[in-house]
């Protein structure tokens, strides 16, 4: 929807400064500060001399290269159309050592290796919440809640989704559809992301 709305964005000649322009009138919000005003950007001045203000971001109109079908060679959209072709080869050589460590090694692996990516060193894989010595979380009374209304909402919803009884229809005589619910042991879900191969992730459960 996001590509859509910004393909039309560049068909009429908005930009986003004239998006958030009129999103800001809508919501009556307070005028937010420029992105390079956060601490990593701002310069610190000398303390005898004030500092001076972040300069305001600069916005430009949205630049998109757009192309007609009619107008292209077969070459020319097959050029175009061309997916990229990911090697997995040098992914796969990395994660193997990974995966066989912990198969292996367990959680004497997991500690290592958290170690060595996270930069954390710990001395188990598992928080004992039974720990006397534990500092209690406290929260504050109304995130405690929004949190207790939140997860109500979403376990009324999915309770209300699950089949009491399974589907079974004829839909034509002699043909007989049902639909059922099963328990698997593990899925494997594909997510794609076109030709942004950073964005494609394969999850197993």
């Amino acid at each position: 929807m996001l590509y859509f709305a910004l393909t039309k964005c560049v068909a009429a000649g908005v930009s986003l400064a004239d998006v958030e322009a009129v999103l800001n009138k809508r919501s009556l919000k307070v005028t937010r500060r420029p992105g390079n005003a956060k601490p990593q950007f701002v310069q610190q001045a000398p303390s005898a001399a004030p500092s001076a203000a972040a300069p305001e971001p600069k916005t430009g109109r949205i630049s998109m290269n757009m192309y007609h079908k009619k107008n292209l060679s077969a070459a020319d959209e097959a050029k175009l159309l061309k997916r990229p072709i990911v090697e997995s080869t040098d992914i796969m050589n990395r994660v193997r050592p990974i995966h066989e460590a912990v198969r292996s090694r367990g959680d004497a692996a997991l500690l290592e290796l958290t170690e060595k990516f996270d930069k954390a060193k710990l001395s188990s894989p598992v928080k004992d919440m039974r720990d006397p010595n534990r500092k209690p979380v406290v929260l504050d009374p109304e995130v405690k809640a929004a949190i207790d209304l939140a997860m109500g909402n979403v376990r009324r919803f999915h309770q209300a989704q699950l089949p009491t009884t399974d589907l079974v229809m004829e839909t034509m005589p002699g043909v007989e559809c049902s639909r059922f619910v099963r328990p698997i042991e593990r899925v494997g879900l594909y997510v794609p992301g076109g030709s942004a191969v950073s964005n494609i992730n394969i999850y197993v459960f």
